[in-house]
This record gives structure tokens, sequence and C-alpha cells, in this order.
């Protein structure tokens, strides 16, 4: 590995710490509950950061690109779908260089989305991902995935479920006073 994505993977690690990641191949990661799921619209696509991933980086070019496999966690959603989301990482221009959408059940390739222009970088970094991955795992982890998608879902309403409100008692016109004064309250502290 040379210095230059050394210091990318640094920067990473920097940018990343501390946020609440996703995934695990058993119930002992639970970093999920840890999230706060309030900012998620619940129908944006989940990333899965395993705790220990670096980053997915490829360099292309002279450029660094990264990787990101995205699962459709949507309550009701039926999709099969895996997308796997490359950006470019450059100082000057930084962005999206398009998605590729793999079939989780056979991990087949199902189609892309792409900026105009983009066409021929995206394939080649969809073989450079795929020739450093084992894209089964793509299917074990959209297994996982929809495995917590209701336990997540649940979580984001708990967290949004607001505080209870105390309410005291009004004190009704001809109720005593809660001065104890003895008076009734409309002839006592009763305003106007």
């Amino acid at each position: 590995m040379d210095a230059d994505t050394l210091e990318t993977l640094r920067t990473y690690y920097r940018d990343f710490k501390g946020q609440a990641r996703i995934g695990g191949e058993d119930d002992a990661s639970e970093a999920w509950r840890e999230r706060d799921w309030t900012d998620w619209d619940g129908d944006e696509p989940v990333g899965w950061v395993e705790t220990g991933d670096s980053r997915d980086v490829y360099e292309l070019d002279g450029e660094r690109y990264e990787a990101a496999d995205m699962y459709c966690i949507a309550d009701g959603c039926d999709c099969q779908d895996v997308r796997v989301r490359f950006l470019h990482r450059g100082q000057e221009s930084g962005g999206s260089v398009g998605v590729v959408y793999v079939d989780a059940p056979t991990a087949d390739v199902v189609g892309t989305s792409h900026p105009p222009g983009e066409r021929e970088r995206l394939g080649r970094l969809w073989e450079a991902f795929a020739g450093r991955r084992d894209l089964a795992e793509l299917s074990r982890r959209w297994r996982r995935m929809t495995d917590l998608a209701p336990r997540i879902h649940a979580l984001r309403r708990e967290q949004f479920r607001p505080a209870p409100v105390r309410r005291e008692r009004r004190v009704g016109r001809n109720d005593p006073c809660p001065c104890g004064s003895g008076k009734k309250h409309k002839r006592c502290c009763l305003p106007g």
C-alpha cells in the first residue's frame, strides 16, 4: 500500500470515527442499536459497514474511488436489489460515478445508473470491485439486513416517540384554593 492510499484511509477513519456502524455476521454485532435513526427517512438505502472494515477504496487512472454497498430496508418493500455506489474521492472533483444494481439472491447485475459520461469508468470500477470481492457476500449481507429491518424500524419508531407530557390537575372555580387559605379558588387566587 502506498503512502497516498494509507493517508486516504486515515482520512476516512478520522471522518467516520465514532459513527454508528451496521452489520456483522452474527448477533454479537449489534452496533445498529446505538445509531440515532431519527435522521433516516425510512426509505433510503442503508450502507453496510462492519466494525473494523476499512473503506473499499480503488485507484483508477491515478484517481481514488470508494465503493459502498447499500441495502433497501424500507418498510413493506420486497425488492431484492443491492446497490453498489461508487464515489470519486479526488481533491478537485468529488461526486458520484454511479450505481450498480445487483440482484441479491443471484448476485447478477440487473442495472446501472450514472451521470453522463461516466458509463465506462463505472464499468471499470465494477470490474475492480467484482475482482476483489466475493459477490455472494452481498447476498449474505442482504439477508442479514432484511432480517434486521423490522428491528431497525421499531427502534426508529421508539426514538421518534415523544416524551410523555405531565399535566397537573386543573383547579376548578369552586375547588378549594391550592394556596391553602380554605376559601374557594374563585374567591381567593383565581385571576380576574
